[in-house]
């Protein structure tokens, strides 16, 4: 999984999260108010005739009534602190979460910044040991200059063929194509794989190809 697509679903459960939080607190503070009313409700049947005829001692049937009403009430009312409290372990839960995904995010972050400092790092590495290759062709080339085109292509014989284009190229057309000739008297086929490297401008597969 790449970096891109784990930080897109960590956003999303970020998200989702927020959005589970948001709607706790907006069904705690209605329980709240209904746990409220709930409350008044109960208040009022015990200052209704009911409650002021048991006071006034009403027969028992009428206490029954008001009992029996008075604990519907409240377990009602139990029923709603016990769904409060459960709410707030969800909540508390999802703030757990929340903080273990923040963490979690911090520590991605943290890698990507090392991945791309070793990557720098990698990239310079390259880059000198390019410029060492290339002052190392550019020092054969100089050399190939001075050489016998005979004795050059048989040092290049030795070479791998891109590396033995890259000398060339990097020496006059006379000289790099008194070289191919060379090379295409002794080795045409090494010659002719020397010669897909080059440019068109350093094309020399016709004069190897009119080699005997």
């Amino acid at each position: 999984m790449t970096a891109i697509t784990l930080h897109n679903k960590q956003t999303s459960t970020k998200k989702i999260a927020t959005t589970a939080l948001r709607t706790t607190r907006t069904t705690r503070t209605a329980l709240t108010a209904l746990t409220a009313l709930t409350a008044l409700t109960v208040l009022l049947a015990l200052t209704s005739t009911p409650a002021k005829a048991l006071a006034e001692g009403e027969p028992t049937g009428t206490n029954a009534v008001v009992n029996l009403d008075c604990s519907g009430l409240e377990g009602y009312a139990l029923s709603l602190e016990s769904r409060a409290r459960k709410i707030e372990a969800d909540e508390l839960s999802l703030r757990q979460r929340m903080a273990a995904l923040e963490q979690f995010q911090q520590s991605i972050n943290q890698q990507r910044s090392q991945v791309t400092a070793l990557q720098n790092i990698v990239n310079d590495k390259l880059a000198q040991i390019q410029t060492i290759e290339d002052e190392r062709l550019a020092q054969l080339a100089q050399m190939m200059s001075g050489t016998a085109p005979k004795s050059a292509a048989a040092i290049l014989e030795n070479m791998d063929p891109q590396d033995a284009a890259a000398i060339l190229s990097m020496t006059s057309k006379s000289v790099s194509g008194n070289i191919m000739t060379a090379i295409g008297k002794q080795n045409p086929k090494f010659g002719a794989d020397v010669s897909l490297y080059f440019t068109p401008d350093r094309a020399f597969s016709d004069a190897i190809n009119s080699q005997p």
